[in-house]
């Protein structure tokens, strides 16, 4: 404890009165009883105002009680849970807004009673810049829906908890317009679709869009097939309407596949896989279609992605052997040619070749 005769004190006292971070003293009793220019700054209440009134006055009524009981039992151990710390807390203003400030908070013996110190600073801007960097990290800047990393805290945080449905969508026709309107007109459509996605789906599920041309929406708890089934419905004839962009009509369609939780996947990347592998199935019979996943999709593509590894390591080994079958002219019976094998393996085209 500093002697309160000693010459340090005043010089003490004067650095906090002048300091530009809130400066609080306070006795055992919960009552304020210093309160420099920066704490009149931050809280909006002067000096003659704060000094002799509770500290609650600056607590968000929400959290006087439990701010109370810790004063309490500090004064009477003698050892404070949050001193020698610096944390972040919310702190009420004069005008009676909850502001963020970061507290460090001591606590020493004068005169044989227990003092609490508080050194206070606004951190807004702080929080604020926090707040804006989550937000850039969960939100997809074009449409404004959330982005994949959220989609995935989502997926994380219910998968396997409960049943939900995934259903990833792509969109029929994009790349057209892209190519034949230019980026510009394609981002516009891209954030048109997301919003008619969104009005289609209302509250019944969580839309994000994932990248590209891809968007996804989760429902939870409400995942009968029926159910999924309405709001593929909905998302269809939501965009059936053209959308009007560059002065043309512009018309777009979706393909959707959709994975259900638990029988598909209990974890995000098990969903993300089944839904994808049931888009992939919808694209292939035409788009413009729904396709829930199912086991014999992956069997499929385990079998395509076998096949196509043998098929490339037999290339590497040379293993591959071509085979002509001749052509006879009936006539006569001389060799008037071959018939070999062209195309992508299985069913390849007959190509015929004549000799020269």
């Amino acid at each position: 404890m500093l002697d309160q005769t000693h010459p340090a004190h005043g010089r003490y006292e004067q650095m906090l009165a002048n300091s530009a971070t809130a400066a609080i003293c306070a006795g055992p009793d919960n009552i304020i009883i210093s309160w420099n220019s920066a704490a009149e700054k931050l809280f909006g209440f002067s000096a003659d105002d704060a000094i002799g009134q509770p500290l609650s006055i600056i607590i968000p009524k929400k959290q006087r009680s439990a701010h109370a009981a810790g004063i309490t039992r500090a004064a009477e151990s003698g050892t404070a849970r949050l001193a020698g710390r610096s944390v972040e807390i919310l702190a009420l203003h004069a005008n009676g807004t909850e502001i963020p400030v970061d507290l460090s908070l001591s606590m020493w013996t004068e005169n044989g009673q227990r003092m609490f110190g508080a050194l206070l600073r606004d951190i807004t801007d702080r929080k604020t810049a926090h707040d804006r960097l989550e937000h850039l990290a969960h939100c997809d800047l074009l449409t404004s829906l959330p982005n994949r990393n959220a989609l995935q805290a989502k997926l994380t945080a219910a998968a396997g908890s409960v049943p939900l449905a995934l259903m990833l969508l792509d969109l029929d026709g994009f790349k057209l317009v892209n190519d034949t309107l230019g980026h510009s007109v394609g981002d516009q459509l891209l954030t048109d679709v997301g919003a008619r996605i969104k009005e289609a789906v209302g509250r019944d599920g969580y839309v994000a869009r994932l990248g590209g041309d891809e968007f996804a929406v989760m429902t939870v708890n409400c995942v009968h097939p029926l159910y999924v089934d309405q709001i593929t419905t909905r998302i269809f004839e939501s965009l059936q309407s053209p959308f009007e962009l560059a002065g043309q009509s512009i018309f777009i369609g979706t393909s959707i596949g959709i994975a259900m939780s638990p029988a598909d996947g209990t974890t995000p990347e098990q969903l993300l896989s089944s839904a994808d592998l049931a888009l992939y199935s919808a694209k292939g019979d035409g788009g413009r279609v729904r396709r829930f996943f199912a086991k014999a999709m992956q069997s499929r593509t385990e079998r395509r992605h076998r096949l196509g590894s043998e098929l490339r390591h037999a290339l590497a080994r040379q293993q591959f052997e071509l085979r002509y079958q001749p052509q006879v002219c009936l006539k006569d019976g001389h060799l008037a040619g071959v018939e070999g094998n062209r195309g992508k393996f299985p069913g390849m085209a007959l190509d015929k070749m004549r000799l020269s």
